[in-house]
């Protein structure tokens, strides 16, 4: 699995087609064998970009040495043009921020967003009181169980949440458009604000440890916080939130998008279809990108417990009262017809919305998700 990853890393880099010679050819074989179709005999993980190419040609196989079997894998120009892994995309046209906010406007900005996060707070102490939270044994309490999330990562959190709701506020304020609201704040920076306190810093760093660090601050002195725990992911494309900052995505009428349960029965039914392509090691290979190098933590109650947050009724037949219901719920309509929950009368599937992570540019603008590895 490691191979496959070094190979990715390796064509992520540098010029298009340099890179992919280099990277199929950094095996540590000898040259290998002429190649009909002209391309460099290599092991078949070093052809994993080109592999579906590879199972259909028939020039293809080939020996590296006596016993061990390569592929003839043709490189190939990709169609499009790369970008470095930590260049941001360009923001799109027209997102500049029509309106040079002051201090004030941004402190009063601040002061809403710590408002909103204060209520936050308090409303799930009441569905502590009350009880609302996913039941132990619970199909939700089980899928909670895999994204545990400890008190610092909610801390961390909330301090993020102060300037995505500041920003909200901006845009209801001012009627940004979400463009202007999600990339033009970016101009403006919460260090002068009385949310400056939110402001990710990382070190100070010792330049002479020998080893790097477990959670990956100070492996850059000069950005200590670059790839560290607790961090926002690297984006390759710029986030499409239906209000520019942190809500969720519509479709582009403005109606909600179709439910997930319904596109993933249509597309991925549930019917005995073998294949010679999409093995287990497809499952493996996103289960080991997943699992090993990226966990996002979900929202939970802010108690003792950190327990769940119920988005359906107990019974499952629909989303949970709108009294109770928690601001980062985000439940799954179940068709009436579902092929499998029909039996059950189930409508609604729980689901909660990730945490965001620390903006470590310290502005205002679009919500980040966190990685909590």
């Amino acid at each position: 699995m490691m191979i496959f990853l070094l190979a990715f890393i390796s064509l992520c880099s540098g010029s298009p087609e340099a890179d992919a010679a280099a990277s199929v050819l950094s095996h540590g074989y000898d040259a290998g064998p002429y190649c009909a179709n002209g391309g460099y005999c290599v092991p078949p993980s070093f052809c994993a970009p080109w592999y579906l190419d590879s199972l259909y040609d028939p020039a293809a196989p080939c020996l590296l040495a006596h016993g061990t079997p390569g592929v003839c894998c043709v490189t190939k120009k990709p169609p499009y043009t790369k970008r470095g892994l930590l260049e941001r995309a360009t923001n799109p046209p027209g997102s500049k921020s029509p309106i040079e906010f002051d201090a004030y406007s941004l402190n009063h900005a601040a002061f809403v967003g710590l408002n909103e996060v204060e209520w936050t707070t308090a409303f799930e102490q009441e569905l502590t009181r009350r009880k609302v939270y996913v039941n132990k044994g619970s199909s939700a309490f089980n899928h909670f169980a895999f994204f545990k999330s400890k008190p610092k990562t909610r801390k961390m959190a909330d301090d993020a949440m102060v300037s995505i709701a500041g920003s909200q506020d901006l845009q209801d304020q001012f009627g940004l458009t979400g463009d202007q609201a999600g990339f033009g704040l970016n101009s403006f920076s919460i260090t002068g604000t009385l949310i400056a306190d939110k402001c990710p810093k990382g070190g100070p760093c010792n330049a002479l440890a020998p080893y790097r660090s477990a959670d990956a601050t100070c492996n850059n002195l000069e950005n200590p916080l670059w790839g560290s725990a607790n961090s926002a992911f690297q984006r390759i494309l710029l986030p499409k939130y239906s209000d520019g900052v942190w809500r969720p995505k519509l479709a582009v009428t403005g109606d909600a998008l179709p439910s997930a349960r319904l596109v993933s029965i249509n597309i991925v039914p549930d019917v005995d279809a073998p294949s010679e392509l999409d093995t287990h090691n497809v499952m493996q290979w996103g289960q080991f990108v997943d699992h090993d190098i990226t966990h996002t933590p979900l929202f939970r109650l802010t108690n003792d417990a950190s327990n769940g947050i119920q988005c359906c009724k107990d019974d499952g037949s629909g989303p949970i009262s709108k009294l109770v219901v928690h601001p980062e719920c985000f439940p799954i309509e179940i068709p009436e017809n579902d092929p499998f929950f029909q039996k059950f009368s189930q409508r609604c599937m729980n689901f909660v919305r990730s945490m965001p992570g620390p903006q470590l540019g310290c502005t205002f603008g679009y919500g980040e998700q966190m990685n909590q590895i």
